[in-house]
């Protein structure tokens, strides 16, 4: 079987199992974050008083970039975190000055060259 005892196939096998089991190098399944849509939680949601937190799981060195755009698409805030390590994430935000309305959230983490998104709405209260 020359496909399994080459370099390509046995390197392949290795990185099919480690992603399927979640073992290897990251340290979360990587079901539990590539999930984007179940992965990014906004508490409270509504938003009342402008404090915010977007939680979100993502593997140790990778980049998590934050957006939030209002309702006609115009950026409200931005922010950028180098996930440390552990596996569970915050970034917690002032909307203090942003208006009542209905807001978008934009999520990317970037790990690895590869990148996974979230779009999630969320209300704010002022």
């Amino acid at each position: 079987d020359e496909i399994s005892t080459s370099w390509f196939g046995s390197s392949a096998d290795a990185m099919r199992r480690s992603f399927v089991s979640g073992v290897g190098r990251w340290s979360s399944p990587s079901a539990d974050w590539t999930a984007m849509d179940d992965n990014l939680i906004i508490y409270p949601n509504p938003v009342e008083g402008g404090r915010v937190g977007f939680q979100f799981r993502a593997p140790s060195g990778s980049r998590a970039s934050l957006m939030v755009f209002n309702i006609s698409g115009e950026i409200v805030l931005e922010r950028e975190k180098i996930c440390g390590g552990g596996e569970e994430h915050e970034i917690p935000v002032q909307l203090s000055d942003t208006g009542s309305g209905v807001y978008i959230v934009r999520l990317v983490i970037t790990s690895e060259g590869r990148s996974f998104k979230a779009l999630k709405k969320f209300a704010v209260v002022n």
